[in-house]
């Protein structure tokens, strides 16, 4: 049955990412002070853009997260630097992070559980401000979302697939390094398993 434009069955999944977001931005706005992470981890990103050097002040954080930096400095070229433009980063990855997690728990449990579980997280006030503040968790979960996503896959050539969205979750922070055991169990079974991937003949 649809409702309009959109089925009844989506409805429910719709209705809790909407809160999501709409909670992330009154955070954004009104709950969340400013960080000194933030700033940190932003300073590189700012440096390229005004300054066109990577620092002014040594490496500082770019060691630590390469990609966040890139990623914000690559915005900061169309959009004005600054700590609201980096938030509503976050806050696009922690709505995609939902509605991938979603499709995550749909797949293995059922819509029902899959809503439910959704909402749990989306009414987790830890998992709120920092996937609000303009750190690179929202990123991070995002990408190890998505590799879970690969190494739980019923094809074996998505499986050994997976390295790809975790080589950008570790570009984000190198320390979750610990990850790759999953990983290599995922990309292992996939490679012992006979491929049913059509190949072009020679």
């Amino acid at each position: 049955m649809d409702t309009g434009l959109i089925k009844k069955e989506h409805l429910p999944i719709l209705l809790v990412l909407g809160f999501s977001l709409a909670f992330h931005l009154v955070g954004c706005f009104f709950l969340y002070d400013f960080s000194n992470d933030e700033g940190g981890y932003l300073i590189n990103a700012k440096n390229i853009v005004l300054f066109n050097t990577i620092s002014l002040e040594g490496v500082y954080n770019t060691a630590l997260a390469p990609l966040h930096t890139l990623l914000h400095a690559f915005v900061y070229q169309f959009l004005s630097p600054g700590i609201f433009v980096s938030r509503y980063i976050s806050i696009l990855f922690a709505f995609l992070l939902l509605a991938l997690f979603y499709v995550f728990a749909k797949k293995g449990y059922g819509r029902k559980i899959a809503v439910f579980s959704v909402l749990i997280i989306a009414v987790n006030g830890t998992f709120n401000r920092y996937t609000t503040l303009a750190v690179m968790e929202a990123e991070i979960y995002f990408f190890a979302i998505l590799a879970t996503l690969f190494c739980f896959s019923s094809k074996s050539w998505v499986r050994r697939l997976s390295f790809l969205p975790f080589s950008v979750c570790l570009g984000f922070k190198p320390v979750l390094f610990y990850l790759a055991i999953p990983l290599l169990y995922a990309i292992s079974t996939g490679s012992s398993e006979k491929d049913s991937t059509p190949r072009l003949s020679k």
